[in-house]
C-alpha cells in the first residue's frame, strides 16, 4: 500500500492512503498502527479513499521528544492532519483509544464527518474509570520513560490483552 508522510507542527506523521472515491479516515488505538487496517483498506480501496495515519510516536511516525503523548495531543495532531490532507466530507472509524483521540473531529463545529464507525473504544467521560488512570500513568513521565526504554507497550500491555 502506498505510504506518504505528512509534515505538522510536532513532527512528520506517517499515512497510508489507497483508491478513490468517498474519503474513509481510520484512526487506530494503542498500541497499534495503521497497519491493523490492512485488510480493511485492502477491501474498501476499490470504492473508496482510504487514509490510515500513524499517530506521533506510533508505527513509522516521528516520536518526537517534545510531544505531550495525551489523547488531547493526539486529537490536535489529527485534526492538524486532516486540515492539511482535505477531505471536504469523510467517514471516521476509531478503535480503542482512537475513540477519544479521533470523536472530537466529528464534535467539532466545523465538522466534516458525515458517518462515524466506533469499534472497541468508548464516548464518554473516564472520569473514575480505571482506564483514564492508566492513561494518565502513560502519559506521564514514567510511563513515558517506559515506552522508550523499556518496550512497555508490548510487554506489559501486550500480554494482558
Amino acid at each position: 500500500m502506498p505510504s506518504d508522510y505528512v509534515t505538522l507542527r510536532h513532527g512528520r506523521m506517517h499515512l497510508v492512503e489507497a483508491g478513490s472515491g468517498p474519503p474513509i479516515l481510520f484512526v487506530h488505538g494503542t498500541p497499534t498502527y495503521s497497519y491493523e487496517y490492512r485488510h480493511l483498506i485492502s477491501a474498501l480501496s476499490s470504492t473508496h479513499r482510504c487514509i490510515a495515519p500513524d499517530h506521533l510516536g506510533f508505527g513509522l511516525s516521528e516520536r518526537p521528544a517534545s510531544f505531550a503523548y495525551t489523547p488531547e495531543a493526539h486529537a490536535e495532531a489529527l485534526r492538524e492532519f486532516v486540515g492539511k490532507i482535505g477531505p471536504d466530507r469523510f467517514t471516521l472509524v476509531v478503535h480503542d483509544f482512537g475513540g477519544p483521540i479521533g470523536l472530537p473531529l466529528a464534535l467539532a463545529g466545523d465538522a466534516r464527518v458525515d458517518r462515524v464507525v466506533i469499534m472497541n473504544s468508548w464516548a464518554w467521560p473516564l472520569d473514575d474509570d480505571p482506564m483514564a488512570k492508566g492513561a494518565k500513568f502513560m502519559g506521564g513521565a514514567a510511563g513515558r520513560f517506559l515506552y522508550r526504554y523499556a518496550n512497555a507497550s508490548l510487554r506489559l500491555i501486550m500480554p494482558s490483552a
